[in-house]
């Protein structure tokens, strides 16, 4: 147990077409073809040019289901992002506070404070000079939470962050597989199919000990 201890395991979520989804996500996505598009989940892509509304309703086809399971197995939950801590606009983790503090999000990640404006806590991490690489980030949140890296999961839509974080040993899925490991405007987010294989990893390993 670590400093926080009991938690049965981590799961960690990327942001951008992880917990979101593209503004092209369509009907290939399970979605009604008239459903309103996600002006503001491109991440890499055009956002700049689109601003973030901090709307909730617009979450990757399995985001917000994905966190309450893990909340609900005992699992301790965190984000990762290559948003930057301090940036303006699209490139900054602010510009998600209103998407994130709709996703049923632990304290730890993000909160109201008493001043009614919205805070990011230590299990929401970003890009900064100190936490340089999503592998940086998971570590940190695996030593926050007192988790083992076969206990610990990782979720994001981009290859080259999968492989940021593989060399920690904990467990990565991609998520918005049709994107094929990079962004894409019509990615759907994380799955239910692409979260329980994630998910599945974990009792897989357990079993396999």
């Amino acid at each position: 147990k670590g400093r926080m201890g009991g938690y049965k395991g981590l799961c960690v979520f990327d942001i951008d077409n992880t917990l979101t989804r593209g503004a092209g996500a369509g009907t290939e996505c399970g979605l009604v073809k008239d459903s309103p598009v996600c002006m503001g989940c491109e991440g890499d892509s055009s956002a700049s040019r689109l601003g973030y509304a901090g709307a909730n309703n617009y979450p990757a086809v399995y985001g917000k289901q994905a966190i309450k399971a893990c909340l609900d197995k005992g699992m301790a939950v965190g984000v990762a992002t290559f948003a930057r801590c301090s940036g303006s606009g699209p490139a900054g983790v602010h510009s998600r506070y209103g998407f994130l503090s709709g996703m049923g999000l632990p304290h730890e990640v993000i909160h109201k404070g008493s001043d009614g404006f919205i805070h990011r806590g230590p299990a929401l991490q970003c890009y900064s000079s100190k936490t340089p690489t999503k592998g940086v980030m998971v570590q940190n949140l695996m030593k926050r939470y007192g988790v083992r890296p076969d206990k610990t999961v990782f979720f994001d839509d981009q290859k080259r962050f999968l492989d940021q974080v593989a060399p920690t040993h904990a467990h990565i899925q991609q998520a918005s597989k049709s994107c094929h490991g990079v962004y894409c405007p019509t990615g759907c987010g994380l799955s239910q199919k692409e979260f329980n294989s994630g998910m599945g990893q974990l009792h897989h390993h357990h079993r396999s000990k």
